[in-house]
């Protein structure tokens, strides 16, 4: 009897607990207070949506065409996108984001 309660209350314990997330897409830090950081506060405090478009693209064409920040950059264009429900963009920059998201090992296994 204590080994059924004992079994019982694993598997709850184990049928409760949540499984570790999956991410899709790769994680890119950014420097309280560096140039991207100052960027993205703008942009995303910008509420006309013509003049976040302008913040966003003064943002891809600087400091956001650097090395990961070009994923940063596409994934404010989706979500950008996607709040003008703009879907078609949306879809474009997206891939593009997934692309530039690839890690070296695929790259490279692509170009081979």
């Amino acid at each position: 009897m204590r080994r059924m309660i004992w079994l019982i209350g694993v598997l709850l314990f184990y049928g409760v607990c949540p499984s570790p997330a999956q991410q899709i897409g790769k994680f890119v830090p950014v420097q309280a207070g560096s140039e991207v950081d100052h960027a993205l506060t703008e942009i995303n405090a910008a509420t006309d949506p013509a003049q976040k478009l302008a913040l966003l693209e003064k943002f891809a064409a600087g400091p956001g065409s650097d090395g990961d920040n070009a994923i940063l950059a596409d994934g404010l264009y989706v979500d950008y996108y996607i709040a003008q429900k703009n879907y078609d963009k949306a879809f474009e920059f997206g891939e593009r984001e997934t692309r530039s998201g690839s890690s070296d090992t695929e790259r490279k296994r692509r170009e081979s």
